[in-house]
């Protein structure tokens, strides 16, 4: 009576077990417990289910292992999972009661081959053979398919099993992708190769993942997702996904016709100032028309007139190009060139003297066209450190002049907090000097205006001691006569 009640708990505890693998806490399925098993012979109430009803205990006299018949050449078992299946793990619980060197030299195997020794199947771990692995719980790893898992121990001694568990491996594997990578294309290419360090893969078997695209690939601009898989024997995927973003920030590239020079003589309304389109070149887009601030076929007034063109790729990036319509209608004696300068240039640089370089200041003309300005200093001079004037002038051919001008700063790089003292010196004693010419000059003004009233005092005061005399002296000579 206490044997089965010891059985009972046993199988509740078993099938327990089995509730809590399937439920997602472990990454195996059991997938051997309750099927069909068979063996080569029986011994008393050794049959070959009590391997896989549930129960490990080491105890053959509890009815809780398998026993084949002594004396009988080459004792094999097998259990029938029911259908082909992958085994990932299996584990064997042999008897601690006595006789566990019975396992010596046995060969766990799995395929659909059903007939002793089972050659057709694979074998699962290494061959049972040192005493160390007849502990109370041997687990073998395999990566086999089949429908039968069989034990064959060659000789001639009873084979035992208390508990034989075939697993599957349930778990996906879970696959970790490199983060978002952005990039910017190359300029003038349309396609960029990016790299990325492979995905990290997570399981228990799979350690490899696949890439919609290898790294390395090249990619056109623009957004693209990459997803990464990996699979394990048991058929378990996993798979993550990240995005590369290549951009596009090269500007389209225009070509303008060449300047237009027409006579006013003719009639403009009957022949219009015409062109070809401008070029448009662009490293992804296609197909992308430029936009002139006069369209083609306008009608000009007498003078120059710069049409500048310019189009839109579709991330946003503008490209420009312009020409210049002249239209000559009279002798323009006294005109004078524009001279359109480029804007100040601020130039950083740890060195006393820098190269400074710009592009040629625009010239518009009445009369010439293609005139070409002199600046003084020249682009690519040595600048010193400082803000340095460039005068840009040119003559027509008419003699008229004209200029234009702009900046050049140069500065010296300074760290935050990190002046030297000679810094310090440079940059405060301007201002001491500023405050201490300010200072003296206050003074000097107050000493003047302070001599100019002692002066005005004694002045009055002389000018009324002088008519006092005067008037004492009148009076004296009024008495005397």
């Amino acid at each position: 009576m206490m044997i089965r009640i010891y059985i009972l708990i046993v199988t509740l505890l078993s099938l327990v077990e089995c509730f809590f693998t399937k439920s997602g806490t472990s990454s195996f399925e059991l997938v051997s417990r309750f099927k069909n098993a068979t063996q080569s012979s029986t011994h008393g109430p050794g049959v070959a289910n009590r391997a896989v009803d549930g129960g490990t205990n080491g105890n053959y006299f509890a009815h809780s292992c398998s026993h084949t018949l002594h004396g009988w050449k080459n004792p094999w078992w097998y259990v029938d999972l029911g259908s082909s299946t992958t085994i990932s793990k299996i584990v064997i619980y042999n008897r601690d009661d006595c006789c566990g060197d019975r396992l010596d030299g046995a060969v766990v195997s799995v395929g659909n081959d059903n007939v002793s020794p089972f050659r057709g199947n694979s074998q699962c771990g290494p061959t049972i053979r040192s005493r160390s692995l007849y502990s109370r719980r041997i687990e073998l790893r395999c990566q086999s398919e089949g429908q039968y898992v069989s034990v064959y121990v060659p000789g001639t001694d009873a084979l035992s099993l208390c508990e034989l568990e075939a697993y599957t491996d349930i778990q996906a594997p879970e696959v970790l992708c490199p983060s978002d990578i952005e990039i910017s294309s190359d300029v003038n290419q349309n396609v960029h190769p990016v790299r990325w360090q492979p995905p990290i893969v997570i399981d228990n078997t799979a350690r490899v993942a696949i890439c919609s695209k290898p790294s390395g690939s090249l990619f056109e601009v623009g957004f693209t997702k990459i997803t990464c898989s990996a699979t394990d024997p048991s058929g378990n995927e996993g798979n993550c996904s990240f995005v590369v973003h290549v951009k596009d920030v090269k500007e389209p590239t225009l070509t303008c016709p060449e300047h237009i020079t027409v006579n006013n003589d003719v009639d403009q309304s009957e022949n219009p100032v015409t062109w070809n389109k401008p070029t448009v070149i662009d490293n992804v887009h296609k197909d992308i028309s430029a936009t002139c601030t006069h369209a083609s076929g306008s009608i000009f007034d007498v003078g120059s007139t710069i049409v500048t063109c310019s189009a839109t790729d579709g991330t946003g990036n503008v490209g420009s190009c312009s020409f210049v319509v002249h239209v000559i209608g009279q002798t323009f004696l006294s005109d004078i060139p524009t001279v359109m300068c480029p804007h100040s240039i601020s130039a950083c640089s740890d060195k006393s003297l820098q190269p400074v370089t710009w592009n040629d200041p625009t010239v518009v003309d009445a009369v010439d066209i293609d005139l070409v300005a002199t600046c003084i200093p020249s682009s690519g001079d040595l600048f010193s450190r400082g803000s340095t004037q460039v005068t840009c002038s040119v003559t027509n051919s008419f003699g008229n002049n004209g200029n234009c001008s702009f900046l050049v700063d140069v500065t010296s790089p300074k760290a935050p907090q990190a002046l030297t003292q000679d810094d310090n010196a440079s940059d405060v004693t301007p201002g001491y000097m500023t405050a201490a010419v300010v200072i003296l000059g206050v003074i000097v003004l107050v000493l003047v205006l302070t001599n100019i009233t002692i002066a005005r005092y004694y002045k009055r005061k002389c000018d009324r001691l002088s008519g006092g005399i005067i008037m004492k002296m009148e009076d004296n000579n009024a008495s005397f006569n």
